[in-house]
């Protein structure tokens, strides 16, 4: 069979592996009003000037997507998928004018990080409709009934779509490296679930599956203290918006036992 690639394109300077959806939302409606303004003639950015709605939308067909993805049997790392799209395609290229393109070999992605969609998925969520997703394996059985041909399925399948979408679930790397920084007081309800899921992980945890009751307003105010402490702090991994991985130096506070602190530390099992 004939290689099948999947293809990203992005503006020449820009950092393809910046999924604006992976951001905090502040910080996503920030970055969208600046690219809108300084690119203002582009299709791509162009979406950014009106993110109030293409926000929600985009977010609502990413949850959408992922959820059937699971339910097949995909086991996706991010909250918000990179956007590829299957072999090339002429009118996502002219989104970019001369800019620049990833190329991956399809056949060197783990199936349960890849799923696709007939056409755009956020467009079909704006519009009222359900895009049917498919794991790879679905994508090559629909392949190999056309003839093992790439653009005989395509030419049968797209209709008055322009492309088929793809959502790459995870970061091609030889090692993946989360984001890793210290704890906020925005962190507390996102923490308060990973140490729920971590709990069900691990046999050496003070509690199990759901078994952290802490309420949100009191995990702020124990990260809050780490920050206003001199011997304390409260690291966490990311891989995009969800926590992965979490380290706390609990210093003692009394002058005497200044120096001494407790160490905790824990990690996702996918991780």
């Amino acid at each position: 069979m004939q290689t099948i690639n999947i293809i990203h394109y992005y503006y020449s300077g820009t950092d393809p592996w910046k999924n604006i959806m992976n951001l905090p939302e502040k910080e996503a409606f920030r970055t969208a009003a600046e690219l809108a303004a300084a690119h203002p003639d582009t299709t791509s950015f162009g979406r950014f000037a009106d993110f109030e709605n293409y926000y929600p939308d985009r977010k609502k067909a990413d949850e959408y997507v992922r959820e059937a993805f699971i339910l097949l049997g995909g086991k996706p790392k991010l909250l918000h998928p990179y956007s590829f799209t299957l072999n090339e395609c002429e009118y996502l290229r002219g989104w970019f004018g001369e800019g620049e393109k990833i190329v991956l070999d399809l056949s060197e992605i783990p199936e349960d990080q890849i799923s696709f969609t007939i056409g755009d998925s956020c467009a079909q969520i704006t519009n009222g409709m359900k895009p049917e997703v498919l794991t790879k394996e679905m994508l090559m059985n629909r392949i190999a009934e056309c003839g093992n041909s790439v653009e005989a399925f395509l030419k049968k399948s797209l209709g008055k779509f322009a492309y088929v979408e793809v959502q790459l679930w995870y970061r091609p790397s030889e090692t993946f490296v989360p984001e890793m920084r210290e704890a906020e007081t925005d962190d507390a309800e996102e923490m308060i679930s990973y140490l729920n899921i971590v709990g069900g992980e691990s046999d050496n945890l003070m509690h199990g599956s759901d078994g952290f009751k802490v309420p949100v307003e009191a995990v702020k105010r124990r990260i809050q203290a780490s920050h206003d402490s001199d011997n304390s702090v409260i690291l966490i991994a990311l891989a995009g918006e969800k926590i992965i991985a979490r380290a706390e130096l609990a210093g003692y506070p009394g002058a005497r036992l200044h120096h001494n602190a407790t160490f905790s530390i824990s990690v996702r099992k996918d991780y």
